[in-house]
Parts: structure tokens; sequence; C-alpha cells
């Protein structure tokens, strides 16, 4: 069976970190999901567009997709 190709619209509208969370001026990107045959995440990336750079794809299941990481 081949794997799944799922693209999510995202909506970046804050950051959290050690001092707290902060309010962003909010941002649309693509995040592109490739899934195996056991439901995992077997690839993924963000669009380049955007200036958010993740460092992981920290969770991942049918009601939540979180990334931790930092964002220049």
């Amino acid at each position: 069976m081949p794997m799944k190709n799922i693209n999510i619209k995202c909506i970046y509208r804050t950051a959290e970190n050690p001092r707290g969370s902060h309010n962003l001026l909010e941002d649309d990107f693509i995040v592109k999901l490739q899934i195996d045959d056991a439901g995992e995440v077997a690839t993924w990336s963000v669009d380049d567009r955007t200036a958010c750079f993740y460092t992981d794809l920290a969770k991942y299941d049918a009601t939540e997709i979180f990334f931790e990481g930092s964002e220049i």
C-alpha cells in the first residue's frame, strides 16, 4: 500500500518559551506529512516561504500535531 500525503494549512499565532506565551503576527503556512501504512509520520516538511523553522515534530495523532523548536 502506498504512503499517504497530507497537506495541512496552519496559522502561526503564538510563541511559547520559558518566559511565557507571546502573540505574534498571524502567518499561514503549509505542513506536508507523508504517512506510512502503520499511520506513522514517515517524512514531514514546512513550506519554506515562512520564517518558521522547527526542530522536531513532537506529536502527531488524530487530534493534535505539535512542533517543538525555534523560530527565526
